[in-house]
């Protein structure tokens, strides 16, 4: 089956209860583990830090999706169901698969091993109804880091431009820091298109 991103309310609602689903997931693969029954729960802050931006993001979309047109002038005067909807669930898509490719990776191009042993992995697997991240076109990924990308952007530029203090996206990371990691990853795709890559995973770094 193709990669589709889920309708708007699938998203948010699976955003906001992430933590839920992700506790849930993780408690049944920590029983499943070798002495899963005297061995103390998996603490990942990383993971936790990753699941509160994707939250913070979520929420943020979710307040303020009316209004996007009138912050970004590029979509002023856009059809909200046709451009502008399309594009926010892209950005939070973006942010899944962000997290997507940083588990991936940690496996090292093991999908097989992320299905098996990653909690939040099997939980953004099981939203987009997918196996594993090759089954996520390389423009697919590009397109949804991307948007994530520009919605950040604009909203940090909307901060500064009326002198507020700007969302602070993710807890362990810098705006700017953020920004580099999404631009990277996205730089990465780039240079596996241009390679013809068969897999759509990068080569672990």
């Amino acid at each position: 089956m193709p990669f589709r991103i889920p309708p708007m309310s699938e998203l948010l609602k699976a955003a906001n209860q992430l933590e839920i689903t992700y506790a849930e997931i993780r408690k049944e693969k920590d029983s499943n583990r070798f002495l899963g029954s005297i061995r103390p729960a998996t603490y990942n802050s990383d993971r936790i830090n990753d699941m509160q931006f994707i939250k913070t993001l979520a929420q943020h979309i979710s307040d303020n999706k009316a209004n996007y047109s009138n912050v970004d002038a590029s979509f002023k005067g856009q059809d909200y169901a046709l451009v502008v909807a399309p594009f926010l669930k892209e950005a939070l898509s973006g942010a899944l698969l962000l997290d997507l490719l940083k588990i991936t990776r940690s496996y090292k191009g093991d999908e097989t091993s992320v299905k098996k042993n990653s909690a939040l992995g099997n939980v953004i697997l099981d939203l987009f109804k997918i196996d594993g991240l090759s089954e996520v076109p390389l423009d697919k990924q590009k397109k949804c880091l991307e948007a994530l990308k520009t919605y950040i952007q604009i909203y940090d530029a909307h901060a500064k431009a009326n002198n507020e203090n700007p969302i602070q996206w993710h807890g362990q990371r810098a705006n700017t820091e953020l920004r580099k990691i999404i631009e990277r990853e996205i730089k990465t795709i780039i240079e596996l298109e241009a390679q013809n890559n068969p897999h759509n995973i990068a080569v672990p770094y």
